[in-house]
């Protein structure tokens, strides 16, 4: 007979008993063995002919239909038989005869320890699994120290379900779980916030993902254990109070975000060699690390997985058998004094190396290394030099952004192309060779990297040039063009003021306007290109002056809004030395600018724009002396200015921009001794306004004894001020202020202090 015909058999009889009147109970003890017969599978327990008949009738039910069965029969089967996998457990001890004739004894807990989740015993809820149990959930009260049991009734705990303990808090001590636990599933211990330290069992095989995460006060080291092969994600993050991590061999890989934010973890990290893969975000933020060993088992690195390990120093040497290494996997390992890559290397994310600023020495990227990420040697190094080997073909935008690189850089013939902004201000930098088969040079690709000396060759096959490529290359001191060169973005050479002699091939058919834009020093322009090239980009030559271009043809003076065509032509400069913005400030009724009195200048001409970096800017005002007030002004709006000097048509350099939001004053409208030591002051609020400055001093003059109280936000329009000295007479200004902008100042309010 198969058991779940045994089952049924029983069930029919529990039912049978339920319909046996109390009057039998009361003159007659009920039988403690229910026999099955082998042929008929009856149940025959002493009772009446007519209790008979309602058995057979029950059985024949059961039988015909399993499916039938009455809910209870569905929930013990459901939560204490494994069919197929093992024999359950069913209420009380019963003798049951088998399809062998055999008797055997099938035990079950009491029915008190039977719920919806399974068992709890002692507070732990549990299940039955192929093994042993599984705890699955508490019961008890979250106080003292958590003893998890060993056994549960008479089978080993092998296993902590998912969310088990999820949240509990009010636990404390060391968490120690029974050797016997192969399995910590998913958020097992998630949140938990009351534990002081770990222990996990020695026959340890898997952590789920979560398990511990968040529970921020364990403290000591954590021992992985070696049976553990492949960690899930984010088991330990915001574990900060853990000091210490012992990785076992036998680790596989370790799965993401693993140990997240564990600041506190200190001293040397050991990866042992038998892990294949480091998964992304594992070791984000763990601040403390001061050494980090990498073992020779080692393929993959994933994305962000030592990102902000502030504290590793030394050699970070990555093993041979290194394929890939994620975006931003090392970024801001600001520690680092070394780099050493594997020749098999064949992926460099995004940002993987950003921020590593004090490495030095010799940093070689691999000829297995055909492109890399962007951003991915950004604020790199510390006087560390480069090597790019054959075989490269791209680098990503920004790949060596305000890097610290020093010596040479030598683009490889393999490349076609410099990406946007590859070299961006990296300034130690002090040769430049470009690669034979580059074709396309990117917007400020080499922009600021004003260590670069010598002659700037462009390679023949170059055919365009972007905005701000060579931008404030200032200390090149020849400029070659390639013949097949035909587009010249603005700014492209702008600031090189190393530079003499331009020449513009002929193939060129597009130059921006600002092209060579504060080449200053630029005594000799040949232009072989149809385009023209306008005189303005010239003027800004240091020291000031205006530039006149004179065309060895036909000895035609071009002046400096004029645009020079198709010829040879020589500079000649008319100085005006430079006025500077000295002082700018609001006025009553306007900003104030004064600038600097320029020698033999016979007028000022200021400049406004609202937005500095669009190149719109406005001619507002010609003055005689080297003083203006704009009175043409919002409230609360932030303005930009500038000014050159002139006499007749020769023009000074423009100076620097200095700015100002333009704010209005308050209005001091009551100042009053109204309580002893102490005087009320209230003003007109300014819309505009961020907050308020009130200067108040004995001293009429406001040059000796001044004291300032700083006030946050436009609508506070009053103050009481105390600890004044009775029998003076005090004097308060109120000025106020919009992020670091300053109003003029309130009219003057006076009162003697008489309490």
């Amino acid at each position: 007979m198969k058991l779940r015909k045994k089952i049924s058999v029983i069930i029919a009889g529990l039912m049978i008993m339920a319909l046996i009147p109390q009057s039998v109970f009361a003159s007659q003890e009920p039988s403690d063995e229910v026999v099955l017969s082998e042929d008929t599978t009856e149940e025959t327990p002493v009772t009446a002919d007519e209790d008979m008949k309602e058995a057979d009738g029950a059985q024949a039910l059961t039988e015909d239909k399993d499916d039938d069965v009455n809910a209870d029969e569905e929930k013990i089967r459901d939560q204490d038989f494994k069919v197929g996998e093992t024999e359950g457990q069913i209420p009380e001890t019963e003798d049951v005869v088998e399809e062998t004739g055999k008797t055997s004894d099938v035990t079950e807990p009491a029915e008190d320890d039977l719920d919806a989740d399974g068992y709890t015993i002692d507070d732990f809820q549990y299940e039955d699994n192929s093994t042993g149990v599984t705890i699955t959930g508490f019961k008890g009260q979250d106080i003292g120290t958590l003893n998890i049991p060993a056994t549960l009734g008479g089978k080993p705990v092998t296993a902590i379900g998912y969310m088990a303990f999820d949240r509990c808090s009010g636990f404390s001590g060391q968490l120690q779980i029974p050797d016997s636990v192969t399995l910590i599933d998913s958020y097992a211990f998630a949140d938990c916030s009351g534990f002081t330290g770990l222990k996990l069992p020695a026959g340890l095989l898997t952590l789920g993902s979560y398990a511990f995460s968040g529970c921020a006060g364990m403290k000591g080291t954590i021992t992985i254990p070696s049976g553990v092969a492949d960690m899930g994600s984010n088991i330990f993050e915001g574990c900060n109070g853990f000091t210490g991590l012992i990785l076992s061999p036998g680790l596989i890989k370790l799965g993401s975000g693993s140990f997240t934010d564990l600041k506190n973890l200190a001293g040397s990290l050991v990866v042992p060699d038998s892990v294949v893969e480091i998964g992304s975000n594992c070791f984000t933020g763990c601040t403390g690390i001061s050494s980090l060993k990498l073992g020779s088992g080692l393929e993959t690195i994933g994305a962000s997985a030592f990102h902000d390990c502030s504290g590793i120093g030394g050699n970070l040497i990555i093993p041979a058998g290194v394929n890939s290494i994620g975006s931003n996997a090392f970024e801001a390992c600001t520690s680092l004094t070394g780099l050493s890559l594997p020749r098999g290397l064949t992926e460099i994310g995004d940002g993987a190396f950003s921020e590593c600023s004090s490495v030095k020495g010799k940093v070689v990227i691999p000829a297995s290394v055909t492109s890399f990420g962007a951003h991915s040697f950004a604020k790199f190094g510390s006087g560390a030099t480069l090597e790019l080997c054959p075989g490269l073909r791209e680098i990503g935008n920004g790949a060596f952004y305000n890097s610290g690189f020093k010596g040479e850089i030598r683009i490889p013939a393999s490349m076609t192309s410099v990406a946007d902004d590859a070299f961006y201000g990296s300034t130690g930098f002090t040769s430049l060779k470009l690669g034979s088969n580059l074709t396309t040079i990117g917007s400020r690709a080499f922009w600021g990297c004003s260590g670069l000396t010598g002659t700037l060759s462009v390679p023949e096959r170059v055919t365009t040039i972007g905005d701000g490529a060579f931008y404030d290359c200032s200390s090149f001191t020849k400029l070659k063009l390639s013949d097949n060169l035909s587009t010249i973005g603005g700014d492209a050479f702008g600031g090189c003021t190393g530079i003499k002699t331009l020449t513009v091939p002929a193939g060129v058919t597009s130059i921006s306007n600002s092209a060579f834009s504060e080449m200053y020093n630029v005594t000799k322009v040949v232009n072989r290109s149809s385009r023209d090239i306008r005189c303005d980009n010239f003027i800004n030559n240091t020291g000031g002056g205006e530039s006149v271009f004179v065309n060895s043809r036909t000895k035609a003076r071009i002046g400096r809004d004029g645009a020079l065509g198709k010829g040879t032509f020589t500079r000649k400069i008319i100085k005006l030395a430079t006025p500077a913005i000295n002082d700018i400030k609001n006025a009553s009724k306007g900003i104030n600018i004064v600038c600097s009195d320029v020698a033999g200048a016979t007028r000022y001409v200021w400049l406004r724009t609202t937005n500095r970096y669009k190149r719109n800017w406005t001619r507002i005002a010609s003055t005689k002396k080297p003083v203006y007030t704009d009175k043409n002004t919002s409230n609360g709006k932030v303005y930009y200015y500038k000014v050159y000097a002139t006499k007749g048509k020769i023009r000074s350099r423009e100076s620097y921009v200095k700015d100002m939001c333009r704010i209005k004053a308050p209005k001091i409208t009551s100042l009053k001794n109204s309580s002893a030591k102490s005087m009320r002051l209230k003003w007109s609020k300014v819309r505009s306004a961020d907050g308020y400055y009130i200067f108040y001093t004995t001293d009429k003059t406001f040059e000796t004894g001044q004291k300032t109280i700083r006030i946050t936000g436009r609508n506070h329009t009053s103050k009481k001020i105390t600890n004044l000295k009775k029998g003076e007479t005090y004097y308060v200004i109120v000025c106020a202020y919009k992020n670091n902008y300053g109003s003029y100042r309130s009219n003057i309010k006076s009162v003697k202090i008489k309490k």
